[in-house]
């Protein structure tokens, strides 16, 4: 009993140190983003709405189950009725329905992700080697109305091969067999994310072709001793991605790229400052 309670302690810390830095590093404000644990046969840790995740502490984290009313809704600390769980926990359920081997879900809004959501963009993760062997392609799920059912609809299509998916206008969700790694995963979004937007600034990214992508798929593989790996196609070969993928870049020089770019962004700035 008492390993039993120091592994739910642990889960519990790890849940509010992951909140904090969800807040510290901005991928999150206020009140947004969600987490959740699986503990084990029905019972899942969860954050509660309407709580700053980065100011939280034992006493706001929640134990439900996959029916969350009030009858088996308790603190985590005191096992007396708490507040509801986010109003996203389907989202959650959903994913943790459609992959039994994950063992928890982070829902943020980073700013650089969530913009290429909001661009209905995809992200091609055939650009950096350390996302191939980690994260694979990071798919956009459709719109769906937060709190509804519309959302886990959303996610239904994607999340049974991929560990990480933006969200169309809202955010990033990802799983891992822990929140510590579902936390890195959405970091590591953010960066794909970060870098993408940069490159194209800088002239257009450079995507490994299918010969580089195996190539570091295989050294991974061989690394790891099995032959699961994410989902990495090169875009210009992938018969999944359609409308929502990352487009080819306009057939104009990249100079005149760059110079467009930069005179919208100066008269950006300049109207910014009068």
């Amino acid at each position: 009993m008492g390993g039993v309670m120091a592994d739910f302690t642990a889960q519990c810390q790890e849940m509010i140190s992951i909140g904090r830095l969800l807040y510290k590093r901005q991928l999150i404000v206020a009140t947004e983003g969600n987490l959740s644990i699986r503990l084990g046969g029905d019972r899942f840790l969860v954050t509660p709405a309407g709580v700053c995740k980065g100011f939280m502490n034992e006493t706001d984290l929640l134990v439900t189950t996959a029916n969350s009313d009030p009858s088996n809704l308790t603190s985590a600390s005191s096992g007396t009725s708490a507040n509801r769980p986010s109003s996203e926990w389907p989202l959650h359920l959903e994913i943790y329905e459609q992959r039994p081997d994950m063992r928890a879900i982070c829902h943020a809004h980073p700013p650089w992700a969530t913009a290429f959501a909001a661009a209905g963009l995809a992200l091609d993760g055939c650009l950096l080697p350390e996302i191939i062997n980690s994260l694979g392609m990071v798919p956009l799920a459709d719109y769906g109305t937060p709190g509804t059912e519309e959302l886990p609809a959303a996610v239904r299509g994607w999340i049974t091969t991929h560990d990480a998916l933006l969200l169309a206008n809202h955010g990033v969700v990802t799983t891992a067999a822990s929140l510590t790694e579902a936390y890195f995963k959405l970091e590591s979004v953010e960066r794909l994310a970060q870098v993408t937007l940069l490159a194209r600034l800088a002239g257009g990214e450079q995507r490994l072709t299918a010969e580089q992508v195996t190539a570091v798929r295989t050294l991974a593989t061989e690394s790891a001793g099995s032959d699961a790996s994410p989902v990495c196609v090169p875009l210009e070969r992938s018969e999944e991605v359609h409308a929502t993928t990352v487009p080819t870049q306009p057939s104009i020089s990249r100079e005149n790229n760059l110079e467009r770019i930069a005179d919208r962004l100066a008269r950006a700035i300049l109207g910014e400052l009068k």
